[in-house]
């Protein structure tokens, strides 16, 4: 599982589960690349 906080305590998980820690680093990084950064925050 991944879960990404914002600075409001907002948060956005990802239910998958991640063979390591960098390929859920990867994935919050292809998702920000994909749809901005404001996509992840709120």
């Amino acid at each position: 599982m991944l879960e990404v906080i914002d600075e409001s305590n907002s948060s956005l998980v990802w239910d998958d589960e991640f063979d390591t820690d960098a390929a859920a680093l990867d994935e919050v990084k292809r998702t920000i690349e994909a749809d901005g950064i404001d996509s992840l925050i709120g």
